[in-house]
């Protein structure tokens, strides 16, 4: 935790100072405005991170439908390459449509 004991990489400290609400993100491993974690201010990671988080997971996820397909597909049925390859690009383009979908939304 980069020096951070437990205790304080949850709570919510507030510079005397300016009187900014900050947070540590375990993401970003920093202090982050208490505003970037969003409706979710007790979380451990910021809006941000969480999405990175999110999209990575999706795409890992489809990465290893793909790769159960190609194998299932190979073992049982070799004729239909074409159309196994038609259906692996168009899974792949959504897949990188709901990425750039996720991207636009930060």
């Amino acid at each position: 935790n980069k020096g951070l004991c437990t205790a304080c990489d949850v709570t919510v400290w507030v510079v005397g100072e300016t009187g900014l609400e900050i947070k540590w993100c375990k993401g970003c491993k920093n202090f982050r405005p208490w505003a970037a974690f969003g409706d979710k201010g007790l979380a451990t990671k910021c809006v941000r991170c969480r999405d990175r988080q999110r999209e990575k997971y999706a795409l890992q996820k489809d990465e290893l439908r793909l790769r159960r397909m190609r194998q299932s597909n190979g073992s049982n049925n070799k004729s239909s390459t074409g159309d196994k390859k038609d259906d692996d690009q168009h899974e792949i383009a959504a897949a990188k449509g709901l990425r750039d979908l996720m991207a636009a939304s930060v």
